[in-house]
């Protein structure tokens, strides 16, 4: 009986490298498997990426030429000066979805070209309105109503589903009327 004991220590020590081995050879698995499946998923991500529809975009570029709005009269040089066609370079200019007094407005700033970039997916109509925001007129009543109206009839109707990438606006850029003229 004497030489089971032994046998047994040896079983065990044989049992114990073997699940030892056993155990590295699964996890050497798991850790390739894991390699694979993470190069899977980022081959497959960057497919998908790349596959991705781009959003159409319609770059909008308005132009204006300007009244004179002062009280004095004016130089011909200077009226001359304000009927030229000039880009709408860096100024903010509300966009509208849908009917523009009834939903908030996205600011847009315009590039220095007077241009700003859309998506097309916008919708198929939109409003641009140039002028000062309706916001800043919200004190008085009287000239609230008078300016909605004026911005209402000058706002720049748009369809975004002309197959145009470009579209180009020119405008006159009014006295606003609810105020009254600069002596």
């Amino acid at each position: 009986m004497n030489w089971i004991i032994p046998l047994r220590k040896g079983v065990q020590r044989n049992a114990i490298l073997l699940l030892k081995r056993q155990s590295e050879s699964f996890i050497n698995r798991i850790k390739s498997s894991k390699i694979i499946y993470v190069s899977l998923v980022c081959v497959f991500l960057s497919n998908c990426k790349s596959s991705k529809t781009q959003i159409a975009v319609k770059a909008l570029k308005f132009q204006y030429s300007e009244e004179y709005c002062a009280g004095a009269a004016p130089s011909e040089a200077m009226l001359q000066q304000m009927a030229l066609m000039k880009p709408f370079a860096d100024k903010e200019l509300e966009l509208f979805i849908g009917n523009p007094m009834y939903v908030n407005p996205i600011i847009y700033k315009t590039n220095a070209l007077g241009e700003i970039f859309v998506p097309s997916t916008l919708g198929n109509l939109i409003y641009v309105n140039l002028y000062p925001s309706i916001n800043g007129f919200k004190n008085d009543a009287t000239e609230f109503e008078c300016y909605k109206k004026f911005v209402t009839d000058h706002l720049i109707r748009i369809d975004l589903t002309t197959p145009d990438k470009i579209l180009n606006f020119s405008t006159v850029i009014q006295c606003n009327p609810c105020i009254p003229l600069a002596p």
